[in-house]
């Protein structure tokens, strides 16, 4: 194995996981919540917004209600959200942030905690997909409903996988679905990623087994 084709195979593989790495980096603005909300919260107490950075309130919805441990710890060091907020005759609320995405596959990663104990939906969080400004609903990322008595862990984890057709302008909803109480479900540590294509995992894999095969061969 020449000393050209190490540098070259170093260089594909630096290429390669700086890529991967670029790709792990969070797509969503203010995912934790934590960035500064219109008014400033003191611990204990919550308030209902019709925006925060990098999140608005979905259309003839009450509004995006923050937590700073009114009712739960949070899973990131400030804040929480819950969407079957105050302030509205239809509590159960829901709010978007718009993404630019490209065609490939996506996973968005977040943190779940049920706030009651009561059957039938009380803690829904539903997501989705719409063409930017529109109803038109491109893909449907799932729902979780649990009591804090089936929950593994205080905060879980949800993961969620969707595939883009077309690169475009998107939507990303949250939504709070079920019983309309005021009391729902809670979001925290919300993360959005593309999924590494196949073709450049397996040339990753073949670049390192490669220099593998040279460092034996030297010895």
């Amino acid at each position: 194995m020449s000393k050209r084709f190490l540098i070259t195979t170093l260089i594909t593989c630096t290429l390669l996981v700086s890529s991967i790495g670029l790709a792990n980096a969070n797509m969503l603005v203010n995912g934790n919540f934590d960035d500064p909300l219109p008014s400033a919260l003191t611990n204990g107490t919550w308030g209902v917004y019709d925006s925060i950075t990098g999140w608005t309130k979905g259309a003839g919805t009450a509004g995006i209600e923050v937590q700073k441990s009114a009712v739960v710890t949070p899973d990131t060091p400030s804040y929480y959200i819950e969407l079957d907020s105050h302030y509205g005759k239809v509590n159960n609320s829901s709010m978007y942030q718009t993404l630019y995405l490209d065609l490939g596959s996506y996973e968005l990663s977040w943190m779940y905690h049920a706030r009651t104990n009561n059957a039938g939906d009380d803690n829904g969080i539903k997501g989705f997909i719409t063409d930017t400004g529109t109803t038109n609903q491109v893909a449907y990322l799932g729902e979780i409903s649990k009591t804090k008595n089936n929950m593994i862990s205080t905060w879980e984890n949800v993961i969620w996988t969707f595939d883009i057709s077309a690169a475009g302008t998107y939507d990303l909803y949250f939504a709070a679905y079920g019983k309309d109480n005021t009391l729902g479900g809670f979001i925290d540590s919300a993360e959005l990623n593309p999924v590494p294509e196949p073709a450049t995992l397996i040339l990753l894999g073949s670049g390192l087994a490669g220099l593998a095969f040279y460092r034996r061969k030297r010895k």
